[in-house]
């Protein structure tokens, strides 16, 4: 009786241990899936507070900070409690993912790339655990490209370029393991097109375009796998930027075919897609790319009509959102180009168009940009405000030479060269 009872009380002993780990596992798992759940609404939230034009409107400037200080407080909450838990290490990661979005969105580049670094951490260890895992090694790739990133906005340009190369390697790695996956493709895409831009702008451009290649060819295996609308734009930005490589290397008709394809691509977009303003955003900045490559070429007709395509663009679309400064910037950059590259053919009231646009564009913006103080240089010394010009002159290049890599570096660097011609100062946009 004795060993009876004692077999029968060992057996309750371990169905109320198994109970109790599975009680144990089963609010675990809860607990997993109110995390993940709670992680998928933020990276939800912070996409539309980082794509909502909210810094373009000055009365809300203080609401998104506000927003974001609240979410960075929330993620920092859940890392205090939980991030050292080896069973929830992919998920800490992902949180010091959104804490670095956080501090980047509000400019606080040194403790984005803290958390950032925080989560590469992590996520080495995931990948170092389960090695067949997709999901941690592309989310991987994700985090040292966009640390890169950060690098190349702090003006660390070799540091920027070291890990993009990184970031490269492990998306090929991750192409050849899982062929069959859309992730490498478009890993190895996206790697290839900050690489290109970052070697770019240390003047390495055969190499720059070489890279620059290799990304129009990834973007175009993957529209020939997925044609989707999301996987096209970023085809046509690779190939305008693969244009003006091409006309730096004097492949001036290879150049030409290429923005040539862009635009069409973009407005193939436009037709399926009418209601969508980034896609005409994109015909409009190719038509412009494209008059400047025709003016340079001598073709001063065709610029003019494709100056004046891209202009007709962005006021209608600067009319339908007339709170956005980026749409009133690129329109400003389009008159000056009439005014002052056509100047022969275009009347010089177009600069005071420009300065109009440019002077609501930069009211409405949240920050100087390098590339409006160099327009508004431009148009007023098109219209013989020297002293203006100059002090524009000098504010956009102070703004620029604090370096990093900007939304608007590219155009900054075009205008400071014909900023300084107009201005008597080429030897100064040379140093």
């Amino acid at each position: 009786m004795a060993l009876v009872l004692g077999t029968v009380v060992s057996t309750w002993q371990a169905v109320r241990a198994r109970r109790a780990e599975h009680t144990a596992l089963s609010e675990r798992q809860r607990a997993e899936e109110a995390l993940s759940t709670a992680q998928e609404v933020m990276d939800r939230f912070l996409t539309r507070v980082a794509n909502v034009d909210l810094q373009n409107v000055p009365q809300m400037e203080h609401l998104r900070k506000e927003l974001l200080h609240d979410a960075l407080e929330f993620q920092e909450g859940f890392l205090a409690q939980r991030g050292d838990d080896p069973r929830l290490r992919y998920r800490a990661a992902v949180a010091y993912s959104q804490v670095a979005h956080i501090h980047y969105l509000l400019g606080e580049y040194t403790a984005a790339e803290a958390s950032r670094r925080n989560a590469i951490t992590l996520l080495e260890q995931c990948v170092r655990h389960w090695e067949d895992s997709e999901l941690y090694r592309e989310r991987l790739v994700d985090e040292t490209r966009r640390l890169a990133t950060t690098f190349s906005e702090t003006a660390r340009l070799g540091e920027a370029e070291d890990a993009f190369r990184r970031a490269l390697e492990m998306a090929r790695s991750l192409l050849s393991d899982f062929p069959r996956s859309m992730s490498g493709p478009r890993q190895v895409a996206a790697a290839c097109d900050r690489l290109s831009l970052v070697v770019q702008l240390q003047g390495r451009l055969p190499e720059a375009l070489r890279i620059r290649q290799q990304a129009v060819a990834m973007h175009e295996r993957i529209i020939a796998s997925s044609p989707a609308p999301e996987n096209q734009r970023p085809l046509v930005e690779s190939l305008r930027r693969l244009a003006g490589l091409l006309v730096d290397a004097d492949r001036v008709e290879e150049g030409d075919a290429a923005i040539r394809r862009a635009i069409r691509l973009a407005e193939a977009l436009t037709e399926e897609f009418p209601e969508r303003a980034a896609y005409w955003e994109e015909v409009a900045v190719n038509h412009g790319f494209l008059a400047g490559h025709l003016q340079a070429a001598g073709r001063e007709e065709e610029a003019v009509e494709a100056r004046r395509r891209a202009i007709a663009i962005l006021r209608r679309l600067s009319d339908e959102e007339p709170e956005s400064q980026r749409y009133r910037s690129k329109q400003a950059a389009g008159y000056y180009e009439l005014a002052v590259n056509h100047s022969r053919s275009i009347p010089l009231q177009e600069s005071q168009l420009a300065i109009r646009a440019l002077k609501k564009a930069m009211e409405l913006s949240g920050e100087d940009r390098a590339s409006d103080f160099l327009v508004m240089s431009m148009a007023e010394a098109s219209l013989g405000n020297t002293e203006e010009a100059l002090r524009r002159y000098e504010r956009g290049v102070a703004i620029l030479q604090e370096g990093g890599v900007h939304s608007d570096t590219e155009d900054a660097l075009r205008f400071h060269e014909e900023a300084a011609v107009l201005l008597g100062l080429e030897e100064a946009s040379k140093e």
